[in-house]
């Protein structure tokens, strides 16, 4: 197979599985071959990663399919990350004051030690930022088998990260939210100029997420937080059941594509 090959390659990281997906520039989806892992990748502090299990899974998923020095990105789906908040020290400075800052939230809202998880954000010291970590040791799995392999690691994106990318230009309604249906897990977002100000998620049975059930939820955040109603809400993921442009209420419901590749790791923040 050759290293210039015209199609674009994503592992999907779950919970219980591992996915290949590959994507012709021509032809769309090709692809889509899966693992399954022994351990719950959702839960690193509780229950532990086998680390060399997905390593493994990852290596039988990339052999055979993947050309030796093609690149391939990695999604993590929102149902093994973990999304918050965090307000920067007053007297911050630098950036580990904001890692910092980070780990200790991330340690209060889950109860879980920081170490084990792989932290990003936009970093600001002037203002409230989003923060998402995904589990530390699925991610050294991963690179090691596509070491081992000889591929290339193109990086790492979350499954909400990967939406916002793709469609920050188009939701610049005021007063807007995003909710994004993943599988099993839908993340809420407020936004105010251009950013992401609270977030919140809630987990949802298979086979996806109904309006009827995200809207209520919606309202409930919007109360925890002291927020007005949203005027718009854009509904990103493949997890919806029953997601279309309309209103509920006084809010409109904007539904915007999924993009064809699973993930596209070049715009990771």
């Amino acid at each position: 197979m050759s290293r210039f090959s015209r199609e674009t390659w994503c592992l999907v990281l779950g919970q219980r599985e591992v996915a290949l997906w590959s994507t012709s520039r021509a032809q769309g989806r090709r692809l889509r071959a899966e693992a399954t892992l022994a351990s719950d990748v959702a839960r690193p502090a509780v229950a532990g990663i086998d680390e060399p299990a997905i390593q493994a899974a990852v290596a039988g998923l990339v052999d055979g399919h993947v050309p030796r020095g093609a690149s391939v990105s990695t999604l993590v789906q929102d149902e093994c990350a973990r999304y918050f908040m965090v307000d920067p020290p007053d007297n911050a400075r630098r950036p580990a004051d904001l890692r910092s800052a980070a780990a200790l939230r991330l340690e209060t809202l889950h109860g879980e030690p920081a170490e084990v998880w792989t932290v990003d954000a936009d970093w600001r010291a002037s203002r409230r930022f989003l923060a998402c970590a995904a589990p530390d040791a699925a991610i050294r799995a991963v690179a090691g088998a596509l070491a081992a392999a000889r591929i290339r690691d193109a990086g790492m994106c979350t499954e909400f990260v990967a939406g916002w990318n793709a469609h920050c230009r188009r939701m610049t309604a005021p007063r807007c939210w995003v909710l994004h249906a993943g599988r099993r897990l839908a993340v809420f977002a407020a936004c105010e100029g251009g950013k992401v100000v609270d977030v919140s998620t809630m987990a949802f049975p298979e086979p996806g997420l109904a309006l009827d059930d995200a809207m209520p939820e919606v309202r409930r955040c919007a109360l925890r937080w002291g927020r007005p109603q949203p005027g718009t809400v854009y509904l990103l993921g493949s997890g919806w059941a029953d997601a279309a442009d309309g209103r509920m209420g006084e809010t409109r419901l904007v539904r915007l594509p999924t993009p064809a590749a699973p993930a596209t790791a070049e715009a990771s923040r």
